[in-house]
């Protein structure tokens, strides 16, 4: 493969990983019902940053899309370890997002959060 091809499948593939960190990050703000798509989604990014690693390590690529990888990869395993988190406490995390869509007043939200760290605490005794 030539040299000008091979740098534009990898500026393709930085720029899928941008769109996969981006479809990571919505799936995470839908709540823990989307959960198991962000977790998906952030190993379809970790495996996306270390294939442009790849890439650039053996292409002799401009450093910058080493840079941009590894600043994705960084965003998709924070992401992906609030998905596993949302995963293991399930059942914590959706009576926390219901009770604090219900909460109107601070005084609601603070009870809302003393039940999630009382749930926590609970679940973390158990196992």
């Amino acid at each position: 493969m030539t040299a000008p091809a091979s740098l534009a499948r990898t500026q393709f593939l930085l720029r899928a990983l941008a769109v996969a960190v981006l479809l990571t990050w919505i799936a995470a703000a839908h709540g823990v019902g989307w959960a198991w798509a962000s977790a998906l989604l952030s190993a379809a990014v970790l495996g996306g940053g270390i294939t442009v690693l790849v890439l650039v390590g053996r292409g002799g690529h401009p450093r910058s899309l080493a840079v941009g990888a590894v600043a994705g990869m960084l965003v998709g395993l924070v992401l992906g370890l609030y998905s596993a988190a949302a995963l293991a406490f399930a059942g914590q995390v959706a009576r926390f997002e219901e009770c604090s869509h219900h909460a109107i007043t601070i005084t609601a939200k603070d009870i809302c959060q003393a039940d999630l760290r009382a749930g926590l605490a609970a679940a973390a005794q158990r196992g």
